[in-house]
């Protein structure tokens, strides 16, 4: 059992992400927690999470690394696999 330092609900190990830097190899917030915690963090920066989207996918490795997943997605799946 181990206490989260958010809810201050105690939990079982499981329901912490682990986590190889703390002293119990878990995070100190439980899974629910952290969900909300990326959520509130997306509402309030949405668009600077947009920007940093549109420019990170601008970069030549990152279009290569998409090319490769769809090209393996119409390989598997067949040519006929629109683009999503």
């Amino acid at each position: 059992m181990k206490k989260c330092i958010r809810c201050n609900r105690k939990k079982p190990t499981k329901e912490f992400y682990k986590h190889k830097e703390m002293a119990d190899g878990s995070l100190n917030k439980c899974k629910t927690c952290c969900r909300k915690c990326a959520f509130l963090r997306y509402q309030i920066k949405k668009e600077y999470i947009a920007a940093y989207e549109r420019k990170r996918f601008k970069c030549p490795e990152r279009k290569n690394k998409v090319a490769e997943y769809q090209r393996r997605k119409r390989e598997k799946h067949g040519q006929n696999v629109s683009q999503e």
